[in-house]
């Protein structure tokens, strides 16, 4: 009998094709823009790039807690210096969350997981759609949208 496949081997090759796409978009960030916004109300580029940058260790967040408390958490906003610069902060959220992910078992994705601020709760439910709703594959494609019309 043919051995079932894992949940996060399943989500791997999603994740690897939204890793490269990012890195590709944050490759082409005009270091020289940080002012730019497409609207008045959108965060400008000097703001967007570092994040979308960041998002990937949101990922395993996720994957390797079983909460987080915005309000309690240490983070740390990258400096937009250079394109290269970007890339290897996404790089790097990118390989520990995607070694998380290699080795989740199955049953985890069913466990609970909350995102709160200041002990509020935004989010509360599996693992699972804590991933799919909140996770640095959804967040970088929004990011990367808005990245994309700045450069």
């Amino acid at each position: 009998m043919e051995k079932p496949v894992r949940i996060s081997e399943l989500l791997l090759t999603e994740f690897d094709e939204e890793m490269k796409k990012t890195r590709t978009t944050l490759e082409r960030v005009p270091i020289n823009k940080p002012d730019f916004a497409p609207h008045p109300r959108s965060m400008p580029l000097g703001k967007l790039a570092p994040h979308v940058a960041q998002l990937p260790a949101f990922g395993f967040i996720i994957l390797t807690t079983p909460e987080i408390d915005f309000a309690k958490a240490d983070f740390k906003p990258v400096p937009f210096e250079s394109a290269a610069q970007l890339v290897s902060v996404l790089d790097e959220g990118a390989a520990k969350t995607r070694s998380a992910l290699a080795g989740l078992p199955d049953d985890a994705w069913n466990e609970n997981w909350k995102l709160l601020m200041q002990g509020k709760s935004i989010f509360d439910g599996s693992r699972f759609l804590a991933y799919a709703k909140c996770s640095s594959i959804t967040l970088c494609i929004t990011g990367r949208s808005l990245a994309f019309i700045c450069a």
